[in-house]
């Protein structure tokens, strides 16, 4: 879907630039000209914004610490294998 008429520039474009970094409206204009002309889509890109940080808060906490905790065993794991 087009989020950019201005230049063409489509939903799957600023969800690759949010998924590389970019998390304001300003980075999402840098990296895909999207809100560079008419700035009618800024809004939309918002709402993406928005959508990805929901997301990502919305992760269990434990389920991040035992993805830190699973790289730590296998560090440990390495280290007593040498």
């Amino acid at each position: 879907m087009y989020v950019c008429c201005c230049l063409g520039v489509t939903d799957r474009t600023i969800r690759t630039a949010i998924r590389n970094g970019a998390c304001s409206v300003e980075e999402v204009t840098r990296c895909s000209g999207a809100g560079s002309r008419c700035g009618a889509c800024k809004p939309e890109i918002q709402s993406m914004l928005s959508q990805a940080s929901d997301a990502i808060t919305s992760m269990s906490p434990h389920r991040h610490l035992s993805m830190h905790v699973e790289a730590s065993l296998d560090e440990v794991g390495d280290r007593t294998a040498a």
